[in-house]
């Protein structure tokens, strides 16, 4: 899923061969992709494919086993996705039975479980004023479940916000939210991951903190003239690999310490 030029699905030919296929968006195929900037792509428990894109909203793919792929969309068959504001997203996955999908204008949940794509409502949580336990900002860049199954929103200008409530088909999901009151080193927060011992490191724009999920506590380590992307980190045994505008940093967590 690339940031330009629409899907790219490869099929295997052979061992170790593939035949590339790029799907784009094409104004007189209202079933062709609504939008080619990819930002995320997701299978859900049903084997559908989704689609997050910058510009035209959330696309699904019911059956990704056909040759010629047909994208549901708010131009066909997803009706009610809210596209007058949603059109721009950034995350989608599945999260305590229910599908989230963060964009530039909220978190919206929806039931996964349906027969008709344009019966599907789409809820939208956004940030509410005088109202501590929503969101702290419309601008979603990602969605995180550890392995004890806590969910995380991280947004920009918001910090990162823990999913308190358990029914997610909902306007007004309830979040304990976490800021720079809290100790974060930032509030322009891009993404998390786990490492083995269960702490959670968030990426934000220009630092990268430990967050321990049992105490709270949080440590920042923060490098200002290094600059991170909303591009999902991994370990690679102790090492944080992290995606910056200059390529890829590997970070010995073990190694870090408090000044």
């Amino acid at each position: 899923g690339p940031r330009l030029y629409g899907l790219v699905r490869l099929d295997p030919t052979g061992e170790d061969s593939y035949r590339v296929n790029r799907y784009r968006h094409d104004p007189n195929d209202r079933y062709s992709i609504s939008d080619e900037s990819i930002y995320d792509i997701y299978e859900d428990s049903r084997q559908r494919i989704w689609l997050c894109t910058y510009g035209g909203g959330l696309n699904c793919i019911i059956d990704p086993t056909q040759s010629k792929l047909r994208f549901l969309h708010h131009g066909n068959e997803l009706k009610n996705w809210p596209s007058e504001h949603c059109f721009n997203t950034r995350k989608v996955m599945e999260v305590q039975g229910a599908m989230l999908v963060g964009t530039t204008h909220g978190l919206v949940p929806f039931d996964p479980v349906f027969d008709d794509p344009a019966e599907i409502r789409f809820y939208i949580n956004r940030l509410q004023p005088n109202d501590s336990s929503c969101l702290l900002s419309n601008d979603i860049h990602s969605i995180f479940t550890d392995s004890r199954g806590e969910s995380y929103v991280m947004s920009f200008t918001g910090g990162i916000s823990r999913i308190l409530s358990g029914d997610l088909l909902s306007e007004n999901i309830r979040f304990r939210n976490y800021n720079i009151k809290d100790g974060l080193s930032s509030e322009l927060a891009h993404t998390m991951v786990e490492d083995k011992a269960g702490m959670l490191w968030i990426v934000f724009e220009n630092a990268i903190d430990r967050f321990n999920p049992n105490t709270g506590e949080i440590d920042s380590y923060g490098e200002p003239l290094r600059y991170y992307t909303e591009a999902r980190p991994i370990f690679h045994g102790d090492e944080l690999v992290v995606a910056t505008i200059d390529g890829l940093a590997y970070i010995r967590t073990q190694s870090l310490y408090k000044s």
